[in-house]
């Protein structure tokens, strides 16, 4: 029993290479997954190939995409407030006067670049160290030859460098107040003078309450 009802035709017509049959002259052939030619919609609504996105993105990183990048920020400067300004100037001027008063101590042999270095060594070169270091050797006149019981430690450690390079003669270390050596660097206070750790311990030492 045949259908009474007519076939359905596609909505869509069929894609063709553009060629003509030699059977139906007229009649385009078609092939399948093939896309027919259409030069009148070309820029209109096609599907870029990948060859013309790949030519595109060259053309565009060859161009720049500087409309797209984000505006450069300002540059902010934080400014320093008076007292900032104050203690930079009074560090800088201290940092000269240390200087000076070493060169003055142990003679024009030490350069002020080396006398940097070892005051930077010690951590003496900036925070309150730098003042405290400035403070001891302005208010003593013998401070690198004989150093009291109030050498700060960062005057101790840097006997001990000027020691130990070819200023040996000009300085004293500054010794333990018990145990009278100067090394290792006697890194405590204690009530007669800095002492060594191992003295330190000695001094907290408690008898055993058992």
């Amino acid at each position: 029993m045949t259908s009474s009802r007519s076939p359905v035709r596609s909505a869509r017509p069929p894609q063709c290479c553009g060629r003509t049959s030699a059977l139906h002259p007229g009649r385009a052939v078609r092939h399948l997954r093939v896309h027919a030619e259409r030069p009148h919609l070309a820029g209109r609504g096609e599907r870029a190939s990948e060859e013309d996105r790949r030519r595109r993105r060259g053309a565009a990183a060859a161009e720049g995409t500087a409309h797209h990048d984000p505006a450069p920020r300002p540059t902010v400067r934080n400014r320093l407030s008076p007292d900032q300004v104050r203690l930079r100037r009074e560090l800088a001027a201290a940092r000269e006067q240390i200087v000076a008063l070493l060169r003055a101590a142990v003679g024009e042999g030490l350069a002020p670049g080396q006398a940097q270095k070892m005051v930077e060594e010690v951590r003496a070169w900036s925070g309150p160290n730098a003042f405290r270091l400035l403070r001891y050797l302005s208010t003593r006149p013998d401070a690198l030859r004989a150093p009291g019981p109030d050498c700060p430690l960062p005057a101790a450690r840097l006997l001990l460098l000027l020691a130990a390079d070819r200023f040996g003669d000009q300085v004293t270390p500054a010794a333990c107040a018990d145990c009278r050596r100067t090394a290792p660097v006697p890194s405590r206070s204690g009530p007669a003078g800095r002492v060594c750790e191992r003295c330190a311990v000695w001094r907290g030492a408690r008898p055993c309450a058992r």
